[in-house]
């Protein structure tokens, strides 16, 4: 089997994987997030999918080393911005692909703060935000 071949069936695993999640996750209350690669729009035949689940109760698993499900309690997601680089990174770069909890309005208000308190992403260093009364 040559190579382009075994890349072509990759990259569908991969495509296929990527929406057994999108389709678990429709039907439950989550907000779901896509960073990285996929969302900066850099990617490569080989690139897996990063998602930040934000979920109220049970979290969401990811499908092995192509799609990789992060998770955070939507109750926590305020604290977990200024103590997890990748939280902070996910909410920062990534793309909103469900909003189930409906949130998409309070994540752009959170990154307008975490800019505030001096929080950015510059290629690969994440500096996180200190933070301020009001934060």
């Amino acid at each position: 089997m040559s190579v382009a071949v075994l890349l072509e069936r990759l990259k569908s695993r991969g495509e296929a994987l990527f929406r057994e999640v999108l389709d678990e996750v429709s039907k439950r209350e989550v907000t779901l997030l896509l960073f990285g690669s996929r969302a900066r729009g850099d990617y490569n035949i080989l690139s897996d999918y990063d998602l930040l689940a934000i979920h109220r109760g049970t979290p969401l698993e990811g499908r092995g080393l192509i799609v990789n499900v992060f998770n955070v309690d939507v109750r926590e997601l305020d604290e977990e911005v200024y103590r997890s680089p990748l939280v902070f990174s996910a909410v920062m770069t990534g793309h909103v692909i469900l909003d189930k909890l409906n949130i998409k309005q309070h994540l752009s208000e959170l990154r307008r703060r975490l800019t505030r308190d001096g929080g950015r992403v510059e290629g690969d260093k994440i500096i996180l935000p200190k933070r301020t009364a009001g934060s």
